[in-house]
């Protein structure tokens, strides 16, 4: 069960988190002094949600063939995936507990499964993708009755639904790194992920063990499905308030010194560091260069890019030469402020408590790939 401190800690977050580079720069050595017991938190969170949609066989009833079953919160309602009406894409489908009504909730192209029910009348759910190269399948959030569906990952990944948290967040498997199939050799690891696709976070490796027994998804694949009775219920998620500004067309990404990776046994990279480069990826999976920013001696960084586009970085030495890439393509939502410590550093480990120069030096983030009218509401000046 979520503490009364995480809820303070979450509503204070969503107050303090402006468009100020001051106010980013607060919440980010904020969250990481936090994530440790927040790391904490989170298993036991997967753990009561585990415990809470245990069944019993004797409160069972028949069901059509049908996997990923779910109950609503109230457990009146069941959503589970089964075949379209005209049997060929898998869909999400919602039934009442007794049986007396069945709807088709999601109308995909292809296959569209593992469900979950979200706070608000909503759902999340794993869609696969028809083509390109943004993987074999990505996160999608629509309504109840399957209206306003959109994406809330965008990039390689091969995303997946494990299970909604009761901290509001969505627990997710995929590909680390974040890399289109057969580019880098890629394991799968456990993600957490806001319902308006903000906020992309991969669990350190001894968090991510423990949640793997306890939130992996729930899957029945026989000829006679089963329904949970009105007795299963759970309580809801945390509602997550979303900050974005949707109107908006770039995000804005932080980062507070580059040099510091896990890639080396000492931590940090050896060298000096003058510029990073960023790349994009189409849905073509080529790769496009949308410019450069300076990096400062203290190794930070301050850009705006474009919004929904994967996006990834290569560290450049005076000279131009590549001193470190990343692998994973991530991404900033419509107005989202992202940061991070450093270049694939250790996400257990809370930044310094120290001021970053690129924030110091510059009043406003860097253009990169982006023109100014596309900072602006409407696209307009």
């Amino acid at each position: 069960m979520q503490s009364v401190s995480q809820v303070h800690f979450e509503q204070r977050r969503v107050i303090l988190r402006n468009f100020s580079g001051c106010g980013l720069m607060f919440v980010l050595i904020f969250c990481g002094m936090y994530q440790a017991k927040r790391n904490i938190l989170d298993v036991q969170a997967a753990q009561d949600c585990g415990d809470s949609l245990q069944t019993s066989a004797s409160v069972l009833k028949p069901l059509a063939p049908a996997e990923d079953l779910r109950p609503s919160f109230d457990g009146t309602h069941l959503l589970y995936s089964a075949p379209g009406k005209q049997g060929a894409a898998w869909q999400v489908w919602e039934r009442t507990a007794d049986g007396s009504e069945a709807r088709q909730i999601t109308h995909c192209a292809a296959d569209c499964m593992q469900a979950e029910y979200l706070p608000g009348d909503q759902i999340v759910y794993t869609a696969k993708n028809t083509g390109g190269a943004w993987g074999a399948s990505s996160i999608f959030v629509s309504r109840l009755d399957g209206s306003d569906a959109h994406p809330i990952t965008f990039g390689p990944g091969n995303f997946q639904v494990l299970r909604v948290l009761h901290n509001g967040r969505i627990l997710l498997a995929a590909n680390a790194p974040l890399t289109m199939t057969g580019k880098t050799k890629a394991q799968r690891a456990l993600y957490q992920i806001r319902p308006d696709g903000s906020g992309l976070y991969r669990l350190p490796q001894p968090v991510a063990q423990r949640y793997a027994q306890d939130a992996q998804p729930s899957t029945s694949t026989t000829s006679v499905g089963l329904l949970p009775s009105p007795a299963v219920t759970h309580a809801a998620p945390l509602l997550y308030p979303s900050i974005l500004h949707l109107e908006l067309k770039t995000g804005r990404m932080l980062c507070l010194n580059a040099t510091q990776t896990m890639d080396t046994a000492s931590g940090r990279l050896a060298g000096s560091i003058a510029q990073v480069r960023v790349l994009a990826l189409e849905r073509d999976g080529n790769e496009r260069t949308l410019g450069s920013v300076p990096v400062e001696q203290d190794g930070s960084f301050y850009m705006t890019v474009p919004a929904d586009k994967p996006v990834r970085f290569e560290l450049l030495n005076k000279q131009g030469a590549v001193v470190h890439e990343q692998k994973s393509w991530i991404w900033t939502r419509p107005g989202e402020d992202r940061g991070c410590a450093g270049c694939h550093e250790n996400p257990a480990v809370a930044p310094e408590n120290h001021w970053p120069l690129a924030l110091k030096r510059l009043d406003t983030p860097m253009l990169v790939g982006a023109t100014t009218a596309l900072t602006q509401k409407d696209g307009k000046e």
